[in-house]
């Protein structure tokens, strides 16, 4: 639920623009938001890291009709 808001409020914020981008940044605030009251910065940065790194996989590998 946290990437697709954010998914969302990324596109807004970039002028509506649908690209490979919007996952980057929606991964990597989904991620910190997860995170967020874990209570360590360190928590927060590897969670907002690994996320954006797995949702711009799977938002390339849906593109390009790979699933």
């Amino acid at each position: 639920m946290y990437y697709v808001a954010f998914n969302g409020l990324v596109s807004w914020a970039r002028g509506g623009k649908d690209d490979q981008f919007n996952a980057v940044g929606a991964g990597a605030l989904s991620g910190a938001l997860f995170k967020a009251t874990s209570g360590s910065w360190i928590a927060v940065a590897k969670y907002s890291a690994a996320s954006a790194a797995v949702f711009t996989v799977v938002d390339f590998a849906i593109r390009n009709n790979y699933v």
